[in-house]
């Protein structure tokens, strides 16, 4: 089944009548025990018992040749029970496997004449050994492997791959793990690309860069933002786009703070993570006030009470519960207001092969910085004066990128991806 890459598959037998060929051996006389086509074989013996003529088997079947008793009957489906003397079936039965029911289902081939033609019975009983042989199999760029996914095409407009993606998946039921990209061009036609992984990364990178600037809010790290637009099934939809682009491309949504998706994917998050993602969400001006406050809270006494008043916080705040609070903020912010966007992302992620310690090295792992886009850089081993000029240049480029953002720059212009995906 493998190798032919089908559910199911036909064999055409081809025998010759006895009283025409004398060559052909008989099969003994046995007793047949009636039989119904709704239940499976369950033992050879109850069938077909002792024949002189040896049973043919493919990729480790076994296929009973199928008697004809003297007195014909017009469905193959009963038997007799009586003493009968066999012969070999004097037209073509069509075999087909039925991988869910172990057992062959048999037709007369008169059904299959309005698709088969002569030149498919490609199986002839041999004269000296009565063992059926079949014919060769095709090419092997011919065979498909069942195991192989579906590839899915997904089309989608430069500049509007957001929304695309949200349209296409939240209508998409397809259990596809395999998709790509056809990028079209603003006037309508096609990016003349193949994608081999790369335009996929491209437009995964332009998805997000739109969604963190639309559907977000936050500063290093974000989270999403309740719109009137977006219901559970464009959120869904969002959480189909995360699980297709890490599984086949390994490209994550690292600016999502870690604390909202392990609520999203685990239906939990780890408390003492949360203020850690929080001052990452804040204002860089709030985050120094609040972590100014957490070592020392009388240096920032006036200044917290300000900060703190823009989250509506309620309780009186001194030097004992400044650090109780600061996570009760964060846990607001980061976990409860987003509670229904990660509640829609858990229906999609919760079966997603991911722990909480491999969640934190996947963020390290995707961060890009100038020391691993140094060491993925590859080049000749022999170059000429001229490349190695280039190759030097090229590594003092990668050196200056002090900034997150020109990193970013420089990996999509090589992989597709701002991330060290690859």
């Amino acid at each position: 089944m493998k190798r032919l890459g089908l559910k199911h598959f036909r064999y055409y037998l081809l025998a010759k009548n006895s009283e025409k060929d004398e060559n052909l051996p008989q099969l003994a006389s046995k007793k047949m025990r009636p039989t119904k086509s709704n239940d499976p074989v369950k033992n050879d013996t109850d069938m077909v018992q002792d024949y002189s003529v040896q049973e043919p088997s493919v990729s480790g079947i076994q296929i009973p040749l199928i008697p004809q008793p003297d007195k014909p009957f017009n469905d193959l489906q009963v038997g007799y029970e009586e003493e009968v003397c066999t012969t070999l079936v004097p037209t073509p039965v069509v075999v087909e496997y039925l991988p869910d029911l172990d057992y062959f289902e048999l037709q007369s081939t008169s059904e299959m004449h309005e698709t088969s033609t002569t030149d498919d019975l490609l199986a002839v009983a041999a004269e000296d050994s009565g063992i059926v042989q079949f014919g060769s199999l095709p090419p092997n760029d011919m065979i498909l492997d069942a195991t192989l996914p579906d590839v899915h095409e997904i089309t989608v407009h430069r500049g509007f791959v957001c929304r695309d993606l949200i349209a296409f998946f939240s209508h998409d039921q397809s259990n596809n793990s395999k998709f790509e990209i056809k990028m079209l061009k603003e006037d309508g036609t096609q990016e003349i690309a193949e994608d081999n992984g790369g335009v996929m990364r491209d437009a995964l990178s332009e998805f997000w860069d739109t969604f963190y600037l639309q559907y977000t809010e936050g500063n290093s790290y974000k989270v999403s933002v309740i719109r009137h637009d977006m219901t559970g099934t464009q959120w869904r939809a969002v959480a189909k786009v995360i699980k297709m682009g890490y599984g086949q491309e390994g490209v994550f949504p690292i600016k999502l703070a870690p604390s909202f998706m392990q609520q999203a994917i685990f239906g939990q998050c780890n408390d003492s993570e949360v203020i850690d993602s929080f001052l990452k969400f804040v204002p860089m001006i709030d985050k120094v006030v609040f972590e100014t406050s957490l070592k020392d809270f009388s240096s920032v006494s006036e200044e917290i009470v300000d900060v703190l008043d823009q989250y509506d916080v309620k309780t009186l705040m001194n030097e004992k519960n400044i650090h109780k609070i600061v996570g009760e903020i964060a846990h607001k912010e980061l976990i409860q207001k987003p509670m229904f966007v990660a509640d829609s992302f858990h229906k999609v992620l919760q079966n997603t092969q991911l722990v909480g310690e491999e969640m934190a090295l996947i963020y390290s792992k995707l961060l890009p910085s100038p020391k691993k886009v140094l060491n993925a850089l590859i080049f000749p081993k022999d170059m000429s004066q001229d490349e190695m000029k280039l190759s030097s240049y090229v590594k003092k480029l990668v050196r200056e990128m002090d900034q997150y953002q020109y990193l970013e720059l420089f990996l999509r212009f090589c992989t597709g991806s701002d991330l060290m995906t690859k």
